[in-house]
């Protein structure tokens, strides 16, 4: 079983149990950032047949493709950086 970390949405329908049952992976998102939801995902993390795998958001996600696809921004020293990151947020 693996448990996407990052995005957290934990959704099983009682319907599916069964079919689960028989999967090796399967991914349990927690949506909310309550104390419950968090203990829900330490405990799973106790248990030794979970594997925890990070998975980068969907704005990490682009980013590391555009990265890959040379839309890069080439800055000459961290001030200029600061300024490109300022310039581009319209700060």
């Amino acid at each position: 079983m693996k448990i996407c970390k990052q995005n957290r949405i934990f959704v099983i329908n009682t319907e599916l149990m069964e079919t689960m049952t028989t999967l090796s992976d399967f991914h349990i998102k927690v949506t909310e950032e309550t104390e419950e939801a968090k203990a829900f995902i330490k405990y799973l993390m106790t248990l030794s047949f979970i594997e925890v795998v990070k998975e980068p958001n969907e704005e990490t996600k682009k980013a590391i493709e555009d990265a890959k696809k040379g839309k890069t921004t080439a800055v000459n020293d961290i001030k200029s950086f600061f300024n490109e990151i300022k310039e581009d947020a319209g700060i």
